[in-house]
């Protein structure tokens, strides 16, 4: 049988699920490795994308990135991403960006919102001009 990226991909989600934070880096470490020594890390891309997918499906929810200047709670990182996307997002990864003035940034795979104070400084800065 000819594996495909989608296999890969149900499989690896299937080890990744339940596991703790540290597990999970150790599964996708063996992922990777196997990708790469088979000769198919050019498939990672497509195989991400169904992951992805795989749990959006499995969790009926949306994940999230949060950046923000500092680190934020989960539960911080949640409200925010909460008002943004109008519920809270079935998975949140939550990133610092210290170059942010203040405020975040929320991403889904197909939308970005930037709440950043730069980005309304930016936006106040062309009504300005206008």
């Amino acid at each position: 049988m000819q594996l495909s990226p989608q296999h890969y991909a149900a499989a690896w989600y299937e080890l990744l699920a339940g596991k703790s934070k540290k597990e999970r880096h150790a599964v996708s470490q063996k992922a990777l490795y196997t990708l790469y020594h088979r000769g198919r890390l050019h498939w990672l891309p497509q195989i991400v994308n169904r992951v992805e997918e795989i749990s959006a499906q499995k969790t009926k929810g949306v994940s999230a990135i949060v950046t923000a200047s500092r680190e934020l709670t989960e539960k911080e990182a949640g409200d925010i991403a909460k008002k943004v996307l109008g519920e809270k997002p079935s998975s949140i990864t939550i990133r610092v960006n210290e170059s942010l003035i203040g405020g975040a940034q929320v991403e889904t795979k197909n939308n970005r919102w930037d709440l950043s104070i730069g980005a309304q400084l930016l936006q106040l800065s062309k009504q300005l001009k206008s």
